[in-house]
């Protein structure tokens, strides 16, 4: 019985120490996802915004043609229903752009928190089984309690 009751309490107090482990694993690794995530968010908002502009710019020349082609001249209500899209589309851009940023923020504060949370898990269970071992090696150094 001498050589079992240490041997006990010393896998226990690893199995503790291997769940912190794993758990500080997991928190890296939701960090990383949650950075990736952050990372896609701004990259999909540069790709639709290029797309959003590419297709304003178009329907922007085609209503230019079509009023060219009417005999309007630019100048007046035409050129002010123009400037007044074009102030429209940069405002719902600059709108788009601020959401992207607000999403990608969460996604990073995510994996800060995903990160200490995992590091203090690992620090939990080193601190957890050390209390553990030394109490019950206490126990078994004075029998008589």
């Amino acid at each position: 019985m001498g050589f079992l009751a240490p041997l006990g309490i010393a896998l226990a107090a690893a199995g503790t120490v291997v769940q912190g482990v794993s758990q500080y694993q997991q928190g890296k690794y939701n960090a990383a996802v949650a950075s990736q995530q952050a990372k896609q968010i701004m990259i999909a908002r540069g790709i639709d915004a290029e797309q959003q502009r590419f297709s304003f710019e178009r329907m922007l020349g085609r209503n230019r043609a079509i009023t060219g082609a009417s005999g309007i001249t630019m100048e007046g209500s035409p050129i002010i229903a123009e400037m007044s899209n074009i102030f429209q589309f940069e405002k719902d851009q600059l709108i788009q752009d601020y959401n992207a940023q607000i999403q990608a923020g969460q996604a990073k504060s995510q994996a800060k928190m995903s990160k200490a949370m995992g590091t203090a898990a690992l620090g939990t269970s080193l601190l957890n089984s050390g209390a553990f071992a030394a109490g019950r090696m206490s126990l078994l150094s004075n029998p008589a309690k």
